[in-house]
């Protein structure tokens, strides 16, 4: 196995709901950073790719706030549970950038 390239077994996706009756508090940042913290220090993950509906602007504007790094925007793709296609950002991030 070539070690330059990233296993699939290796790189994960997360995801996020908050009620809107606790929107805007925080909760979604300090909950998502404690399960990165959970994902890179103690399960040994090793990258986290994930995406966020471009008009989604609170969920992306967490994956920033915690470090992930917007590397493109998809057009027209199946995503959560929406029934119609929607452009999305993609995000990623690393254990390093996240631990350090």
């Amino acid at each position: 196995m070539n070690n330059d390239k990233q296993s699939f077994v290796d790189v994960y996706d997360v995801g996020w709901y908050i009620d809107p009756l606790y929107q805007g508090n925080g909760y979604c940042t300090e909950a998502a950073r404690a399960m990165l913290y959970y994902m890179f220090a103690e399960c040994d993950i090793k990258k986290i790719i994930t995406g966020a509906a471009i008009d989604n602007i609170a969920s992306w504007k967490v994956m920033e706030k915690l470090g992930f790094c917007r590397k493109k925007e998809i057009k027209k793709v199946q995503y959560t549970f929406l029934d119609e296609l929607t452009d999305i950002y993609v995000y990623t991030i690393d254990r390093e950038t996240f631990l350090h």
